[in-house]
């Protein structure tokens, strides 16, 4: 893997991207969403994303919607990961993105309904092929609790390699959980 010049910085462009390939739409989320989102977001979900409040209600997704949109000023996109046939919400994919390191972690969840799929397996490499594309970025990190299967096969599927666990990372409800964590180089073997 060549690396990356020394000075050679990432410059984000003035708005976030819309992705598409795989049979997926990565875009902005939109109100009509809301529904969606709100019942996608259910007790599993909360389970693994420690931020998302519960019980989620419109209130919250409305909330979310706001920060989603202006995010990309403090260098996070997210995208609503949609059908690109229907544009139906499948889930929802972010990207914090560390600039004077040209790092981008990775997060994502998918609709109950979309779930085993490949949806955030496809989704992931969109993203990928864009952070090393035309973003330029030199890594993708991705973190996920190792109870959490359904995660840890999406990132070894999506060409990430496990680099190590972080004990009592995060605290969920009463314990503390143990973190796998993946990396992506842009040489990397990818599906």
């Amino acid at each position: 893997m060549a690396e990356r010049p020394a000075g050679d910085e990432v410059v984000l462009p003035a708005e976030p991207p819309v992705l598409e390939g795989a049979g997926l739409r990565l875009r902005p989320y939109r109100a009509d969403d809301l529904p969606t989102l709100v019942a996608a977001i259910d007790e599993e979900t909360v389970r693994w994303l420690t931020h998302v409040p519960w019980p989620y209600a419109d209130e919250e997704g409305r909330w979310f919607f706001d920060f989603a949109a202006g995010s990309w000023l403090s260098h996070q996109a997210h995208f609503a990961v949609a059908d690109a046939g229907s544009d139906a919400l499948l889930g929802g994919l972010n990207v914090d993105i560390d600039l004077p390191h040209a790092i981008g972690e990775v997060g994502y969840r998918v609709n109950t309904e979309a779930r085993g799929r490949g949806v955030a397996t496809r989704a992931v490499g969109l993203v990928a092929d864009w952070a090393f594309g035309p973003l330029g970025l030199a890594r993708l990190d991705l973190g996920a609790d190792t109870r959490n299967l359904g995660s840890l096969r999406v990132a070894a599927k999506a060409g990430f390699r496990r680099e190590g666990t972080l004990h009592g990372l995060v605290r969920r409800g009463a314990e503390r959980s143990a973190d796998a964590i993946f990396s992506l180089l842009p040489g990397d073997p990818r599906p």
